[in-house]
């Protein structure tokens, strides 16, 4: 095999160092120069002239000779970069260019190759293109996909990126048939390969150039309709490239920016939706983003809420886009149509249609103050959902801010509106006057006319003497704080009519005790504070609101840390002193109790602990524990668990494939991840026991007989053989002479007997207690 190596000297001054390559180019592979050339000058610094590619002298003689057919003996070749000036370098900047510009010179087809020369292309088309080159490109793509193999599908979506950057708009519409071809074989390949290359694919696609084009957008609805659902809908990683792009494109004001809001509707629905099994799992997740630093990237909860909140930001901003068709009354519309997809369906808190609805609400906030036509249909969709459904908190409040926008716009006309839908409603569910009760107080607020202060004292004053107490409460209360308001508008006739009811309804609202602010809970804080406009604000919208009405915590805790851009114009943060509501009854009796010195049980999380310190794992002892005559899957499983939370050094079983059995999982909750399992068929079980006798081992049944000693009374030996009898027979005959003790766990009880896998807790208990040290026992 023939080494070479190629070591300029800086020190010395050659006349040309093309007359290097032409001393070598016999020997060295072709693939070895291109590399090297790429390798070791800066491209991206080529001037962006043309050159004159044949015409320079060397060019010819140098291809004729570094470009020849290789030995059929095998090269290796070693070039080591020197520091020679750049200056020296013009003429291989040019035969670079030349050799890349030719492209159809090597023979050999491997990754190697079409990496260096896709890398060449991508720096030459900065100093020349046009469209024989983009062509050639897209020919050289299709042949890469053709092959089917996944890195060369790869290098075509790390490149496709060209295509819209250079081509010229009619050769662009004539090259994206090879997007199409390029993702649907991209959606061939299993999920290892198929996810990063679909993130790679759709950073390349969505591009500028391409919307222009009325075949892309024929493509991208294709897309959608027939791979979307299947492939990347489920995909957060790659929904968020696909966002995040989308976002980008529409503070560009890109053309046809509409072809996305399917996606973006699509997006703003989703979101994690943590399940009992799944809870471990996130708050583990969750832990990890608090210790280690820019965790944040990586944690799989953040990504989701990210996807959630990129949807948000793009749908208002492409609500606001000037040459966009999607204007914020047909996105309202869109999303009525995706709300009544659930109408009148009975929902739990916490469940996926809860938190479809809860996101529905938070993009009809976002874009309610642009509504213009269809603001009287929307305000009709809001009263026959409090009409027809019964809401969960936290979307019953969101959609009462939204009626209190929708209604300020004309106070006056929609104040009668309101009115008589109260007055209508003594056959209607109390329920529905009850969510219209603060809609009213506040929309009352905005006119200084005592006329209609009057107007809603009246109609609300019979409700305060009905038969529903909550109804009776609502009313009650809103009236007290509408008299409070009177007074510091100085409105003198109202309060000189009504005034005597403000201390009526204070005795009768102290006479309940808590049960008003128990059954009106975050509508106090409604009615009593919140001021529609002076809180509006995304973190209230999506943090503070949802949290207040017990929203689990995976929907809103992680939205503080995500990141607006530039063109994002809505109020993102609260000031400080705007107050919200917060539930401080639970905390303050708490910290009264531990500020008294009473003993305070609180539960806590293992592997919280585990992040904060160093678990200490070690064996305590060296016990063996024999399960082979035990048959239930379920006692084994238990056995298994008990094992790996006492560290126990091994667990024999009858036949180790029962480790797969679904009933053990059940009671084994993944321990059998950490046991050490042996197989020792109940037949080889005497030699077994024969053998651990002899590598010093004692052997201990747990079972009752004539000479058992009491388990609490027994001393364990260092290392020590545990030997379980069978469900129904216990330890069987022949093999009790075998052992060197007997061990029983002391009973009171009638029955008289215990689970296997409950006495051999105990006794594995008992052992470890044994070998404890003080301090650990303590």
């Amino acid at each position: 095999m023939l080494k070479i190596t190629i070591n300029l000297d800086a020190g010395h001054t050659y006349s040309n160092i093309c007359d290097i390559l032409i001393l070598f180019s016999d020997v060295i592979g072709r693939t070895d120069i291109l590399r090297y050339l790429l390798d070791r000058f800066d491209l991206s610094e080529l001037p962006v002239t043309q050159f004159p590619w044949m015409n320079y002298p060397y060019v010819p003689d140098l291809l004729d000779k570094a470009l020849a057919e290789p030995s059929l003996v095998p090269i290796e070749t070693d070039l080591i970069k020197s520091n020679f000036p750049r200056s020296n370098f013009k003429d291989l900047r040019i035969l670079v260019l030349q050799m890349i510009k030719s492209g159809n010179y090597m023979e050999y087809k491997g990754e190697d190759y079409y990496k260096l020369w896709l890398r060449g292309i991508r720096y030459c088309l900065d100093s020349f293109y046009d469209d024989t080159e983009i062509a050639k490109l897209i020919e050289k793509f299709k042949l890469l996909l053709d092959v089917g193999y996944p890195k060369f599908t790869r290098l075509v979506a790390e490149n496709l990126d060209l295509l819209p950057k250079y081509a010229s708009t009619r050769k662009l519409s004539e090259s994206i048939h090879i997007y199409d071809y390029c993702l649907r074989r991209i959606c061939l390949l299993p999920n290892t390969y198929s996810k990063p290359f679909s993130v790679i694919f759709f950073r390349a696609v969505l591009h500028f150039n391409l919307l222009s084009s009325e075949i892309f957008i024929d493509y991208w609805k294709s897309w959608y309709s027939s791979l979307f659902e299947e492939h990347f809908l489920e995909c957060d990683i790659v929904m968020k490239v696909i966002l995040e792009g989308c976002r980008k494109l529409i503070q560009l004001e890109a053309p046809n920016m509409c072809i996305f809001a399917p996606l973006i509707l699509t997006g703003l629905k989703n979101g994690i939706v943590v399940k009992k099994n799944q809870r471990v799992e996130y708050g583990i997740c969750q832990d990890i983003s608090h210790v280690i630093e820019n965790f944040s990237s990586n944690n799989p909860n953040f990504i989701a809420m990210e996807l959630k909140m990129l949807a948000m930001e793009s749908l208002y901003l492409l609500s606001k886009m000037e040459n966009s068709l999607m204007k914020p009354d047909k996105l309202v519309g869109i999303l009525m149509e995706m709300y009544k997809e659930n109408f009148k369906i009975r929902y739990f808190p916490g469940s996926k249609i809860h938190l479809e609805k809860l996101r529905i609400c938070q993009a009809f906030l976002m874009l309610v103050h642009s509504v213009t036509s269809s603001k009287h249909q929307f305000i009709q969709f809001i009263l026959d959902t409090f009409s027809e459904e019964s809401h969960q908190p936290s979307v019953k409040h969101l959609l009462q801010w939204l009626l209190i926008i929708l209604l300020s716009s004309n106070p006056v006309e929609h104040f009668c509106i309101l009115v008589e839908k109260i007055n209508t409603a003594s056959l209607s569910h109390p329920s529905f006057v009850i969510a219209l009760i603060p809609v009213l107080y506040h929309l009352v607020l905005l006119m200084n006319d005592s006329k209609f202060w009057f107007e809603v004292t009246d109609t609300l004053l019979p409700w305060t003497m009905g038969a529903n107490f909550k109804l009776r409460v609502y009313c009650q209360v809103a009236l007290k704080e509408l008299l409070k308001k009177a007074q510091e508008r100085q409105l003198t006739e109202y309060i000189n009519k009504y005034s005597f009811l403000e201390s009526t309804f204070m005795k009768v609202l102290e006479c309940t005790g808590t049960s008003v602010e128990d059954t009106m809970k975050f509508d106090l804080f409604f009615i009593e504070t919140f001021d529609p406009k002076l809180h509006f604000s995304m973190e209230n919208i999506f943090i503070k609101i949802p949290k207040s009405l017990d929203v689990p915590s995976y929907e809103w805790e992680n939205i503080k840390d995500y990141e607006f851009s530039k063109k994002f114009d809505m109020k993102i943060w609260n000031e400080p002193d705007f107050p919200i509501y917060t539930k401080t009854e639970t905390i303050e009796v708490e910290d009264n109790i531990e500020a008294s010195g009473m003993n305070v049980q609180k539960k806590i999380i293992p592997w919280k602990s585990a992040l904060d310190e160093t678990v200490n794992n070690r064996i305590l002892g060296n016990l063996i524990c024999v399960a082979s005559l035990v048959d239930k899957s379920s006692n084994l499983g238990g056995l298994s668990r008990t094992c790996e939370v006492f560290s126990i050094r091994q667990l024999v079983l009858h036949n180790c494939k029962i480790i797969d059995d679904k009933e053990f999982k059940s009671l084994s909750m993944s321990s059998e991840n950490w046991v050490e399992f042996i197989e020792v068929k109940r037949d080889d079980l005497s030699n077994f026991l024969t053998k651990m006798k002899q590598d010093g081992y004692s052997l201990i049944g747990l079972e009752q007989t004539s000479e058992s000693q009491k388990l609490h009374e027994f001393k364990f030996p260092e290392k020590i053989v545990l030997l379980l009898g069978n469900e129904k027979e216990g330890i069987s005959a022949p093999l009790l002479p075998l052992l060197d003790s007997c061990v029983e766990i002391p009973q009171f009880g009638q029955t008289r007997s215990l689970n296997v896998h409950v006495a051999g807790a105990t006794f594995i208990w008992e052992y470890v207690r044994q070998r404890l040290s003080p301090t650990q026992k303590t």
